[in-house]
């Protein structure tokens, strides 16, 4: 029995599920989002909230965040540089399925938005890589390395788990809808883009959206003796942008 049970643990793949979003244009420093939606219990469950803020006069910075009452892990802060800010910011919860998310900025800001997550069955809560991008003006295409490099021999094949979840989130001036894509660099990917899935997109003064990436069960590469592999998903907005995503397994 115990090993029977022990495989099936071994066999669950880590996934994602989109839980809750939520946005205010209220001018404060400190942001308070109740009753956010967390999902299904579970000992394994990682909350992940992405935090969109806009600020039209000065650039500024997510400086703290909590997730149930208790201090959240900031991943990622975002553009310190732009009137514009994405960040992305994590904490175990195991039990229940509401609770308060608050944000704190640099200075008071003029609105605030959240996509929030749970990621259930990795093997660590710990993300093996963050990346972000910013734009100051213009339009184009941005782009996050999500999957990383390795030049080791051997070791490539290991580094492109399909145990992987990417969460991408960004944060855009602009009003245009945005897009989201691929650049594969050297890794053949099977099923197109299929496996890249917008998640929310919010419009409120300001665009805030997201996206999430689990590899294909078939997704998988022989090892090349020094041939860096990158995987990176790409964002496409107008005028001021910024860009964040990361990569757990």
């Amino acid at each position: 029995m115990w090993l029977a049970q022990h495989v099936l643990q071994k066999a669950k793949r880590p996934y994602a599920v989109l839980t809750h979003t939520d946005w205010t244009v209220t001018n404060l420093t400190t942001y308070t989002f109740n009753n956010v939606k967390i999902g299904r219990p579970d000992p394994s469950r990682l909350i992940v909230v992405a935090i969109h803020g806009e600020d039209s006069a000065a650039s500024f910075n997510l400086n703290s965040g909590t997730i149930g009452g208790d201090a959240s892990d900031i991943i990622l802060t975002g553009a310190v540089n732009l009137t514009i800010n994405t960040g992305l910011m994590q904490l175990a919860v195991p039990v229940g399925e509401e609770l308060t998310v608050t944000g704190t900025y640099s200075e008071a800001t003029s609105g605030c938005m959240i996509g929030v997550y749970a990621i259930y069955n990795l093997k660590s809560h710990t993300p093996r890589k963050t990346a972000e991008a910013q734009r100051s003006s213009g339009s184009g295409v941005m782009q996050i390395n999500t999957l990383g490099t390795d030049t080791t021999p051997g070791m490539q094949e290991a580094f492109c788990s399909p145990d992987a979840i990417c969460i991408a989130a960004a944060s855009n001036v602009g009003v245009d809808a945005p897009t989201w894509g691929r650049n594969s660099g050297t890794i053949p990917v099977p099923d197109g883009d299929s496996f890249i899935v917008p998640q929310y997109e919010m419009n409120h003064d300001f665009m805030a959206c997201g996206a999430l990436l689990q590899y294909p069960n078939n997704f998988k590469i022989s090892p090349a003796s020094t041939v860096p592999q990158s995987f990176s998903m790409q964002f496409t907005g107008s005028a001021l942008s910024d860009l964040v995503g990361a990569r757990w397994e």
